[in-house]
């Protein structure tokens, strides 16, 4: 047991078990009833009791007892103890605030149902004529088996009574209830209750109310929401009668609980205002309307889309609202959208990173092939070198580029240079006849198919390039400048590589070879391709579902 000390009784009835909570004049305990066997809750002072302080811890529990409702906590007796400081025993609760709650996962339906039931017991101690003053999540339970109670009764207001018999007048040490003072919670508070006038009535409790029902549809405080200017979302059938219960003037303001409690009570039966819901709609389509007007840049597309679908949300059969979303996501906007344009610079460069191993395996192994004609051949050393220096400069650069993407756009043109050197080179050393066309032939469609060089110049570029490393070098050695590989003798063609390679055998095999890899590289790159264009398809395909579940098709 805690170290509170034992209430002293005459009777045995009650036995400590421990603390529940402690305030600045009174504590709340744990005990066990022997009488009836259960546990209960006693609440008694701690300061020093005088008459005035006394009268207010009585008058509370006597306010609790007086409401016989099933969301106010049971008072079963009222007495004092050997010190003369009176106590209250009531039923002890098993449950978690609103507020917890509010912070937790539970569903808006079950907080709806319970803050229904607290609207009916707020009018059951207005019929009364006792008004709360200080209704807050903190002070609404939730019972762990689906009980609902609202708490703490001691700034309650009981009407018609002064303020010497409510035991905060004048000469009291709380002077809370005078003009210009208030009582209550600030965020919680209507304006009258925050000026002090003690001339408050039941409104006063419901604008407290409509705060705790604009938390639990958007989860902000309207303390907080009004200052911040912010638009908040909520059910149209309960926006109205909630905007309407936290009015400033309280001669507008909903005049009782119930209306709050039997319009959440319908709106959880599932009774919509369907002539409310299609006002709401045409004004959501008409700020559609004119979005478009005032342009079609993004933020203005983006504006039109979201009111036309919450348009069309609220009301199914708004056939423009679906014929306008429908328009807006099948027809481009003339200024695309800065999220678009980055999605498009990561497709591109997660495909640039795809088709970056064809051209990384394609220079690995002609670099390797390379190497092997300088092993096994006469092969003149500049040649070789150049071509080695040139592969190694490319596969390093390709490489970069899957590394880091932004830079490699500023060095594509002398990337572009180094292949065509690259193709003049294999031309000399295989003979423009041989290997040059298939080399050509693949950095073209490895180019053409790179989705970051789109640019139908730049296509041109590469494709006349490309052959100009081959036909430079034949033409060349048509005209007698170089040395030729190539003669034609009769109706036959006679290559003679510049690696000298003179074995008929060794030139069939690198023949082959060549051709083989030229084969597999277009493969590689026609699959990159077919799956790209698939990716393509799937995403607009979605695209279209998406929108038929939009507009209800």
């Amino acid at each position: 047991m805690d170290d509170a000390p034992r209430l002293q009784i005459e009777s045995t009835r009650y036995e400590l078990i421990g603390r529940i909570g402690q305030g600045g004049m009174g504590e709340v305990l744990e005990a066990s009833d022997q009488a009836l066997g259960r546990t209960v809750a006693i609440k008694r002072m701690l300061a020093e009791p005088n008459d005035r302080s006394i009268g207010r811890f009585l008058r509370e529990a006597r306010v609790q007892g007086r409401l016989d409702h099933p969301a106010v906590v049971p008072v079963h007796e009222l007495g004092r103890d050997s010190d003369g400081r009176p106590f209250f025993v009531m039923k002890k609760l098993a449950g978690t605030t609103l507020r917890e709650v509010l912070e937790g996962e539970y569903s808006q339906q079950r907080l709806l149902r319970a803050f229904a039931d607290i609207c009916l017991a707020v009018e059951y101690a207005h019929a009364r004529s006792i008004l709360h003053r200080d209704i807050k999540p903190e002070n609404i339970m939730l019972g762990d088996f689906g009980e609902v109670y609202l708490l703490d009764w001691g700034v309650a207001k009981i009407l018609g009574e002064t303020a010497e018999e409510s035991g905060h007048g004048p000469s009291s040490q709380n002077l809370m209830t005078q003009f210009g003072t208030a009582i209550g919670t600030p965020d919680y508070m209507s304006p009258e209750q925050a000026l002090g006038d003690p001339d408050i009535d039941a409104r006063t409790d419901v604008f407290a109310l409509g705060c705790v029902l604009f938390e639990i549809l958007t989860g902000e405080r309207y303390a907080i929401a009004r200052r911040s200017g912010k638009d908040y979302e909520m059910p149209p059938e309960l926006e109205d009668v909630c905007m309407h219960a936290i009015e400033d003037d309280r001669d507008e303001r909903l005049a009782s609980a119930r209306e709050l409690a039997t319009a959440v009570q319908a709106f959880l039966d599932g009774d919509r205002d369907l002539e409310r819901r299609k006002t709401i709609a045409g004004e959501h389509l008409a700020k559609a309307r004119a979005a478009l007007s005032q342009g079609d840049d993004a933020d203005k597309r983006r504006m039109a889309m979201r009111e036309a679908g919450r348009a069309l949300a609220l009301d199914p059969t708004r056939n423009e609202a679906a014929d306008m979303i429908g328009k807006m996501m099948l027809e481009p906007p003339s200024v695309r959208p800065v999220e678009i344009e980055q999605a498009l610079d990561q497709e591109r460069f997660d495909m640039q990173r795809k088709n970056a191993f064809i051209p990384i395996g394609g220079l690995s192994i002609l670099l390797a092939l390379t190497l092997a004609v300088y092993a096994l051949t006469d092969a003149p050393r500049l040649l070789i070198g150049s071509m080695c220096a040139c592969c190694a400069t490319l596969l390093a650069i390709t490489a970069w580029e899957r590394r880091d993407l932004g830079r490699w756009k500023r060095v594509s043109p002398f990337t572009m240079m180094a292949f065509g050197a690259l193709v003049v080179l294999t031309a000399r050393l295989y003979s423009p006849l041989l290997m040059a066309p298939a080399v050509a032939t693949m950095i073209a469609l490895a180019a053409t198919s790179n989705m970051q060089y789109s640019g139908g110049r730049f296509l041109f570029y590469t494709g006349a390039l490309m052959t100009l490393g081959v036909l430079v070098p034949f033409i060349a050695e048509v005209a007698g400048w170089v040395s030729p590989t190539t003669r034609f003798t009769g109706t036959a063609i006679e290559i003679q590589t510049g690696a000298l390679v003179t074995s008929p055998t060794m030139q069939i095999i690198l023949a082959a070879l060549f051709s083989v890899l030229a084969i597999i590289f277009a493969s590689g790159m026609g699959y990159l391709m077919r799956e790209s264009q698939r990716e393509l398809r799937e995403r607009i395909h979605l695209q279209a579902w998406h929108l038929r579940q939009l507009v209800g098709q």
